[in-house]
């Protein structure tokens, strides 16, 4: 059985870190960057089955990014997850605007991000 190929987008490598050690790995392949560039490179070479990223990265941020994939016929049903530290309810709206299936929090419940996922490949 293939596994899910996620990527994760964030600019803080303990964020990596967390993700990696609390993910089932049996069930999933991780594919790290870190930054909005890197994710549209990215998504081309693994085709994801979910995206996880943060807003505020540089070179180009994650709302960028996601509107990007979403404008792309190729690109625009990944599911898109953002985790950031921006808890504020305008940012909530703006990930809800540009088509995120979640906005969490950081710092996060790996367990809840695990269940945010699972939820995510039961309605594919």
């Amino acid at each position: 059985m293939e596994k899910t190929r996620i990527l994760i987008a964030d600019d803080q490598p303990h964020i990596f870190s967390i993700i990696d050690m609390s993910i089932n790995k049996s069930k999933y392949d991780l594919f790290y960057v870190k930054n909005g560039v890197e994710v549209l490179k990215k998504v081309g070479e693994i085709n994801p089955h979910i995206i996880i990223m943060d807003i505020q990265m540089p070179e180009m941020d994650g709302y960028t990014a996601s509107m990007k994939l979403k404008e792309d016929p190729h690109t625009s049903k990944i599911p898109i997850i953002i985790l950031t530290v921006r808890e504020e309810k305008i940012y909530k709206t703006v990930s809800n605007t540009i088509g995120a299936v979640f906005h969490m929090t950081k710092p996060f419940d790996p367990d809840e991000l695990e269940e945010k996922i699972e939820s995510i490949l039961k309605l594919k």
